[in-house]
């Protein structure tokens, strides 16, 4: 367990399936992303699930989930950073830094080169998540300019090598 200020930060267990539902529909104003959770559980495809708290309540949660990569010389071990919700009242407090920062380190932990995602380069890029360290990754999601963004786990995983993703079927849930 990870304790960060008053947040208490940890791996998700199956009591809180229903709490991080709730935090993504209300994050995200519908119920897509929490289904996305849900069905990368049940698919079997989740590396880590972080919840965050604020003291008792589950406020924020970060998804980590396997993607099949290749280079041209080898498999990657390579994760997806998808969803990641904070329940609106909570949110800009570092609830989901923190669950993102703590499931970074469990991917590197699990033996993971490298972690993908696509959202907000001037917030990812606190974790060291970089547009030119996507550049040569080819994914349904490679043409979305600075948003499009990799961290390498393992230094030179990716950077120079072609790179070609596939996220798992799970993200055709999501528009």
């Amino acid at each position: 367990m990870h304790h960060q200020n008053e947040g208490v930060v940890r791996e998700e267990s199956n009591e809180h399936i229903a709490a991080i539902r709730a935090v993504h529909d209300s994050a995200f104003g519908r119920d897509t992303e929490g289904r996305l959770v849900d069905r990368l559980r049940s698919d079997g495809i989740v590396v880590t699930s972080v919840v965050a708290f604020d003291r008792t309540t589950l406020v924020a949660n970060a998804v980590f989930s396997k993607l099949t990569a290749r280079t041209a010389s080898a498999a990657l071990k390579a994760a997806a950073l998808a969803p990641v919700a904070v329940t609106p009242p909570y949110q800009r407090k570092g609830f989901g830094s923190s669950a993102i920062a703590y499931g970074l380190q469990i991917c590197a932990q699990r033996g993971y080169d490298a972690v993908f995602v696509l959202g907000d380069p001037a917030y990812y890029s606190r974790f060291g998540f970089s547009s030119e360290t996507a550049k040569t990754a080819h994914s349904p999601y490679s043409s979305a300019g600075a948003a499009w963004m990799a961290l390498e786990l393992r230094p030179c995983s990716i950077r120079g090598n072609a790179v070609e993703l596939h996220y798992p079927d799970a993200f055709s849930l999501v528009d």
